[in-house]
């Protein structure tokens, strides 16, 4: 059979008469108008349904036959593989997800492992596909999802893999679209034989998208059209998605005129209800999460597990099929008087009878596995049953909320406590009340003293009496059960229970992993090779709690890089604490690292334990920056590892960040472990200007007038140029000279500084900040000034004149770290920036 009639068989070319066979008796008789059918909410949840677990083992088979299946809501759905062609080392496989689209948004997982992609899964043509970008699958995979609107396989599928003639069946054509369909098509390379059985563990690759699925029809939408899906949209509500099974199932769907649309609305609106949560926040009262697959059961029996989400029963009336979900009702109608008849019971049979709950849900952490809430006694049941327990299981497969399953237990278990049924025939007035009403049974005695109440319609009928030869009279037959608002109190803060979930982790070829990974560096840890040491991680783990196990491999990589191969361990190898350990040299001092480690026995591998973000303990502490005359002076302590051997000073622009920063001189010793004290730039520059922060007239000559000193600032007032100086010597003719001043409130004019010999060699400002600039001194220099024209209006301050040499720091402002190094030269954690004034 070749891969387009696969296609076929997976919902694209009609259906087998086989499995439509299995519906075919239900026919028009089910659809009846007279009285009521009903399937009781409390009796279908105790039935046996199809587990969502068992279902996805199933769909992961290769099948000639692959069964519909319809997943609602968001969901981790298995893919049915189809046959799929082999050339060379690459398979181009393909897998069914539904059976209809879907509204996309996947993650992809590969035998229970995500797969990363990057690229578009949603282009078809040749360079399109997304590919994988993390070990194991990195260079090994690339994948197309189909929604139901693709019109064509993957381009390399037909280019690579295509059908030339009948001696390949089973490779791909033009025509094997899918279209309608949910697909994913998958190009694998089966890679080295060393790592195959790791990247490939199942000879045929399970495959399970997580995402959103079906789209379906809400009545309540205006732009909703109920014949055209285009217009549809995905939802989680559980009442939109029972209807929409019962409109789309593919073998007997119901026309919008065979079903109680009012009801299925209310069914909406309540399965939409925002709930409050302990926690805090809100969930939709009743969301559905899971798969139906149609495998020859009952249409009703399928529907089950839908209608459980929300706590809801069948009903049939004037032959158009209804639902009512749990949800307090208001009184539809009084009924005060019987006709003909009072049957009355106020006690189930023992078998009915429950005193404790068990319920089994599927948490969407679990992948689709159940979980079971702690088993609940309903209150005061066990008490009123003598003390004789009934336990049941409710199966609520299609729930992934803790809490929207404790709700619906509290439900049904209070519902199962409701015991008082009542039947009668009614005046013609109940005819007001339908299948699920709620009515006001007020009979008079002797009825009433121990029957009245409310009670919830389970069965309502017409039917006509004849009172004489002319005339006849209507009358209501009606079964009543029991009701009460009480069962659906609901107090988040009192009976919502705690929930943990331990995500699901499926073994491979059940070998246990190990334990989990500690990781340790720094002195005592780094390894001492004649005096040189090499800074390495100790990773310790406990063993694995298979029997079997042999040895350990273990893997490790730079943070988002590629794993590579470490080694392995003897599981024999263990230290005082009996774990076992392994060391890891550092690759580099300032990156993460990952290391993950597996069991590996004769019987297989178990799944990866992994830490990641591993640092090397290699950090200066307490570091702190000062700026000099053409130096920084950094202090601190330095790690305490010893490896460590000195400290290395970079410099950049202010904000450039530390990847534009540039070395500063070489590098300093350092002692591990102990405070250290550097100079980085020039340890002999000096400021030529005496009393630069002009804290008195000291030193300064204030020439030509303007010029004063006074609190802490030279001040000149606009009138007249002058100077404000002071003598200096032994400054050799050529000499380099860097100043530096802050202009402060300056509102007119400019001022500079002049270096005065034969020549004058000056620079000047006109803004207010710091100023720094060179002048080159002429010969005989023997004044450096700060000269003010005649308009420049304002103070200086922070005065510093510095003879420039190959060793000091860049004049200005920058920023500045400080980084340690090992005695190999590899560079650790940078320290800054610290925003520095250079003089």
């Amino acid at each position: 059979m070749g891969i387009g009639a696969l296609l076929s068989l997976s919902g694209l070319g009609g259906i087998g008469a086989g499995v439509a066979s299995a519906y075919s008796a239900i026919g028009a008789a089910a659809l009846r108008f007279a009285g009521s059918v009903l399937l009781s909410r409390v009796a279908a949840s105790f039935a046996s349904t199809p587990k969502q677990q068992d279902l996805k083992r199933d769909l992961t088979f290769p099948t000639s036959r692959p069964s519909y299946r319809y997943p609602y809501g968001r969901f981790l759905v298995s893919g049915t593989p189809l046959p799929y062609p082999v050339v060379g080392e690459y398979a181009y496989a393909c897998w069914l997800i539904s059976s209809r689209p879907s509204d996309g948004g996947f993650t992809l997982y590969i035998d229970n492992r995500e797969v990363e992609l990057t690229g578009d899964p949603y282009d078809f043509t040749l360079t399109g596909g997304a590919t994988a970008t993390e070990y194991p699958f990195k260079d090994h995979a690339t994948f197309w999802i189909g929604l139901g609107d693709q019109t064509q396989p993957p381009q390399v599928f037909l280019d690579e893999a295509g059908y030339i003639d009948d001696s390949d069946e089973l490779k791909w054509k033009a025509s094997d679209i899918g279209t309608g369909c949910t697909f994913v098509w998958a190009k694998l390379k089966a890679g080295d034989n060393g790592k195959r059985s790791e990247r490939w563990p199942s000879a045929v690759p399970s495959l399970e998208p997580e995402g959103r699925f079906s789209l379906v029809y809400d009545p309540r939408e205006a732009a909703h059209d109920a014949d055209d899906p285009d217009t549809w949209e995905w939802s989680e509500n559980a009442g939109l998605c029972a209807l929409d099974l019962w409109r789309q199932n593919p073998f007997r769907p119901y026309e919008l005129r065979n079903l109680a649309m009012p009801m299925w609305d209310v069914c909406a609106d309540v399965s939409a209800e925002a709930v409050s949560l302990n926690s805090g926040g809100t969930e939709p009262r009743y969301a559905t999460s899971g798969v139906v697959v149609f495998d020859g059961s009952e249409l009703e029996q399928l529907v089950q597990p839908l209608l459980a989400c929300m706590g809801a029963r069948l009903t049939r009336s004037g032959g158009q099929l209804g639902a009512v979900p749990a949800a307090p009702r208001t009184t539809a109608v009084t009924i005060t008087d019987s006709l003909e008849g009072f049957a009355y019971s106020a006690l189930l049979e023992d078998a009915s009878l429950v005193t404790d709950l068990r319920v089994n849900y599927s948490p969407f952490a679990r992948g689709g596995e159940p979980a079971e809430l702690t088993p609940w006694a309903i209150p005061g049941a066990l008490d009123a049953d003598g003390g004789q327990p009934s336990v049941k299981t409710l199966d609520l497969s299609m729930v992934s909320s803790a809490t929207q399953a404790q709700r619906l237990r509290n439900i049904f278990g209070k519902i199962s406590r409701l015991q008082r049924a009542v039947s009668f025939v009614a005046p013609p007035s109940a005819i007001k009340a339908v299948s699920g009403s709620v009515v006001d049974l007020g009979v008079i005695p002797p009825y009433g003293t121990y029957a009245n109440g409310l009670y919830e319609v389970q069965d309502i009928g017409a039917a006509v009496h004849m009172v004489s030869d002319d005339g006849v009279a209507m009358r209501c037959p009606v079964a009543l059960q029991e009701y009460s608002d009480a069962v659906f109190d609901w107090n988040p803060a009192t009976d919502e229970e705690e929930v943990v979930h331990v995500d699901y982790d499926s073994q491979r070829d059940g070998v246990a992993k190990p334990g989990a990974l500690s990781v340790t560096s720094g002195d005592g840890i780094d390894q001492n090779t004649g005096g040189a040491f090499v800074p390495r991680f100790l990773f310790q783990f406990d063993p694995s709690t298979s029997s079997s196990v042999e040895q350990y491999e273990w893997q490790w990589r730079l943070t988002d890089g590629d794993y590579e191969t470490g080694g392995y361990v003897s599981a024999e190898t263990l230290n005082d604490a009996d774990k076992v350990f392994f060391y890891l040299n550092i690759a580099a001092i300032a990156g993460g690292h990952d290391v993950r480690v597996r069991s590996i026995s004769s019987s297989g591998r178990s799944d990866w334990t992994e830490l990641t973000g591993a640092f090397y303990s290699f950090d200066i502490v307490g570091t702190t920056a000062v700026s000099e005359p053409g130096r920084v002076l950094f202090a601190g302590t330095g790690p305490s590892s010893m490896a460590f051997s000195g400290l290395q000073a970079f410099r950049a622009d202010v904000g450039a960040g530390f990847d534009a920063a540039e070395r500063l001189g070489q590098v300093v010793d350092a002692v591990p472990g102990e405070a250290f004290d550097i100079i980085v730039g020039d340890a002999d520059a000096v400021n030529l200007l005496a009393n630069g922060d002009f804290a008195d007239t000291s030193a300064w000559t204030l020439d030509a007038g303007g010029w004063s000193i006074a609190g802490g600032t030279a001040s000149h007032t606009a009138g007249v140029l002058s100077w404000l100086e002071q003598t200096v010597s032994d400054v050799a003719e050529g000499t380099s000279i860097r100043f530096t001043f802050d202009v402060i409130g300056r509102t007119a004019g400019g001022v500079g500084m002049r270096a005065t010999g034969d020549t004058n060699m000056q620079r000047q400002t006109t803004s207010n900040g710091t100023f720094s600039d060179f002048v080159t001194t002429p010969a005989n220099t023997v004044k450096i000034s700060f000269y003010a024209g005649s308009t420049f209006d304002g103070d200086i301050d922070n005065a510093f004149a510095v003879v420039s040499t190959p060793n000091t720091v860049p004049l200005g402002e920058a920023d500045f770290w400080l980084v340690p190094v090992t005695v190999s030269g590899a560079e650790g954690t940078p320290v800054g920036p610290f925003t520095l004034q250079i003089p």
